[in-house]
């Protein structure tokens, strides 16, 4: 089975499958259905999710700090108001927003027929940071950490090469930054000029 190679990092660290589970297109249907055959995996497994999900449950969220998307003004077409109306819903804030809400088990009860298309989780997540806060924070969390150390560990031999006798007195934000911006040039996420 796919999942099966799997199941030892789980025990090892729940966040590879709390990443499956908290990517809309996956959920525990997949986990479940791959892991039919293993029960007791399956619940090793979902009591280590929800374990996780403790740690995050009443961390305080900033609702303020959420940014609005900038509008651009174009002819808009019936799917675009469609879509805006969807956004919408998928964007209000949940009925409460307290620490006695269990967003996690909200979440894993209710199902959106469009989960099944989504490729961006992150994105996904973005889109429901007013209505899931903390959950949406845990899964950006888990979405955000490389599947492999080798880059981060290039870029942290890279930054040791930066300190030399010569500049023995630079200051860790600026070697932070330095590296910051080569990583995003790199990426393509910024462009300089040269």
């Amino acid at each position: 089975m796919k999942l099966d190679q799997y199941y030892t990092l789980t025990e090892d660290s729940p966040a590879y499958l709390a990443a499956l589970v908290l990517h809309p297109a996956f959920r525990w249907s997949t986990v479940e259905s791959q892991w039919a055959d293993h029960p007791g995996w399956l619940i090793r497994g979902k009591t280590a999710v929800q374990e996780l999900w403790e740690e995050y449950r009443n961390l305080s969220v900033e609702q303020d700090a959420l940014p609005e998307q900038p509008t651009i003004a174009r002819k808009t077409t019936d799917l675009d108001d469609f879509m805006a109306s969807i956004r919408k819903l998928s964007t209000q804030p949940a009925p409460s927003t307290s620490a006695m809400r269990d967003e996690y088990a909200e979440w894993v009860a209710t199902t959106d027929p469009g989960d099944c298309l989504v490729d961006d989780p992150i994105q996904y997540w973005l889109l429901r940071r007013r209505q899931y806060p903390r959950l949406s924070r845990m899964a950006i969390d888990l979405f955000s950490v490389p599947a492999m150390s080798s880059e981060p560990e290039r870029i942290f031999s890279l930054a040791g090469k930066m300190v030399t006798a010569q500049r023995g007195r630079l200051k860790a934000d600026l070697i932070g930054a330095a590296q910051c911006i080569s990583s995003w040039e790199k990426g393509g996420v910024i462009q300089i000029s040269k």
